[in-house]
C-alpha cells in the first residue's frame, strides 16, 4: 500500500547526489590540505627570513656600538631589535645611541678602558710578573708577598 502525498525524495529508485556529494567534499579537502601546505611553507619561509633581517640588523647595531661598549652583550641585555626599530621596521641609529648613553650613564664600569690606561687584562697577570706601577722596579708580586 502506497501513501498517496509520497514525495520523490521517499521514494528509493529517486537517484540521490551522494556521490556528487562526496566527490566534492573529497574535492574541497584535497584543496584546503593544499592550501594549508603553502601556508605552512610560506610560515616556515618567513620565519627564515625574518631570522636573517634580524640577524643582518643586530650586526648593524653591534657596528654602531664598536669601540663604544666594553662588551655588546651588556647593550643587548636591556635592549631589544624592537627597541630600535623605527616606523619602517628599519635601525634608527639615534634610538641606538640613545639607549648606549642612557646605559653608560647608569653603567659606567660598561664603557671601553680608555686608552693609555696601565691596567693589565688580569690573565696576563702571574705571580712572576713585575708590578707594572713603576717601571724602574723590577719586582715582582711573589717578591712582595715573601717580604
Amino acid at each position: 500500500m502506497t501513501e498517496p502525498n509520497a514525495t520523490p525524495a521517499d521514494d528509493d529508485t529517486t537517484p540521490t547526489d551522494d556521490t556528487e556529494t562526496s566527490s566534492g567534499a573529497a574535492e574541497l579537502a584535497r584543496e584546503a590540505r593544499n592550501w594549508r601546505k603553502k601556508y605552512q611553507s610560506l610560515k616556515a619561509e618567513t620565519e627564515a627570513l625574518t631570522t636573517r633581517l634580524d640577524n643582518a640588523q643586530r650586526q648593524i647595531v653591534e657596528h654602531h656600538l664598536a669601540g663604544k661598549i666594553a662588551d655588546p652583550d651588556d647593550y643587548w641585555r636591556t635592549t631589544t631589535l624592537e627597541d630600535l626599530r623605527d616606523d619602517t621596521g628599519d635601525i634608527n641609529p639615534d634610538a641606538i645611541t640613545t639607549r648606549l648613553n642612557d646605559l653608560l650613564a647608569a653603567k659606567p664600569h660598561y664603557a671601553p678602558p680608555r686608552p693609555g690606561s696601565s691596567a693589565v687584562p688580569t690573565s696576563e697577570v702571574t705571580g712572576n710578573t713585575p708590578i707594572r706601577d713603576d717601571p724602574d722596579n723590577n719586582t715582582s708580586w711573589s717578591q712582595v708577598l715573601k717580604r
